[in-house]
Formats: structure tokens, C-alpha cells, sequence
């Protein structure tokens, strides 16, 4: 998880449980759902279509 973590960061992802909670990967259950998005560069936001 961690190494995962760190690409997340590389990468500017974010992790979001189902209904757009933000979560850290490294506190989640095995068998929840999780999406990744792409972090804004206005900070910690994501970006979304809205």
C-alpha cells in the first residue's frame, strides 16, 4: 500500500469511496470500492466534470 500510495503522489491521484468521500488507501477495508482522480492544480481538489 504504501508503494501504491507513492505513485498516487507521483502521479497527482486522489482516492474517493462510492458517493465522492475522499479516502487514504492505506485506511480503507480490502473489499471497499475506491475511484482515483486527478488532483487540481488549485491544491487538494480534484477535478470533475460538474
Amino acid at each position: 500500500m504504501t508503494f501504491l500510495k507513492q505513485g498516487m503522489e507521483r502521479y497527482g491521484l486522489v482516492s474517493f469511496l462510492r458517493g465522492n468521500q475522499r479516502c487514504d488507501i492505506k485506511e480503507i477495508r480490502l473489499d471497499d470500492m475506491i475511484s482515483f482522480r486527478v488532483k487540481s492544480e488549485r491544491g487538494n481538489q480534484s477535478l470533475s466534470k460538474s
